[in-house]
């Protein structure tokens, strides 16, 4: 089980480490109208989003400690090259995706790199990822973040 879930991480981080991304800090207005109809709502993680947090950590396959998860909220909310958002749809968190703007040894320019991604397993395939993955493009764009594709 052990190695199946160390399996599953590393698949994922070579995955997330190939994402780069565009885009400009919003969501389109499309995307908006897209979001508002579903009833979400995209905001900023905060130190009250942990216990919701730590359940779809643990959906991901990495269950977290409480003191944990609000160190590395607040780490993300003062780290000026991190960002952390989550949607919410009729007030309830269900989804997330945690970003840092980092540099590569051998490149000139910063690319953006997606630390976490998750929507809650009730919620997938509506829209809500393509919705956070927007916010990281437009943050890494805002950043002057390299696009790879």
């Amino acid at each position: 089980m052990e190695n199946k879930k160390n399996q599953l991480f590393w698949g994922m981080m070579l995955m997330f480490m190939a994402m780069t991304f565009s885009c400009n800090g919003h969501l389109s207005s499309t995307e908006v109208d897209q979001a508002r109809i579903q009833g979400l709502i995209f905001r900023e993680a905060q130190e009250s989003d942990v216990s919701v947090l730590m359940i779809l950590m643990e959906q991901l396959g990495y269950p977290i400690e409480a003191s944990t998860m609000m160190e590395n909220i607040q780490q993300y909310i003062q780290a000026p090259n991190h960002k952390a958002w989550v949607a919410e749809k009729h007030g309830q968190v269900v989804g997330c995706v945690a970003v840092a703007i980092t540099n590569c040894f051998h490149l000139p320019k910063s690319f953006l790199r997606v630390n976490t991604m998750i929507v809650d397993k009730e919620q997938r395939r509506s829209g809500i990822g393509k919705g956070l993955m927007s916010l990281a493009e437009n943050y890494a764009r805002d950043q002057g973040a390299r696009i790879w594709n």
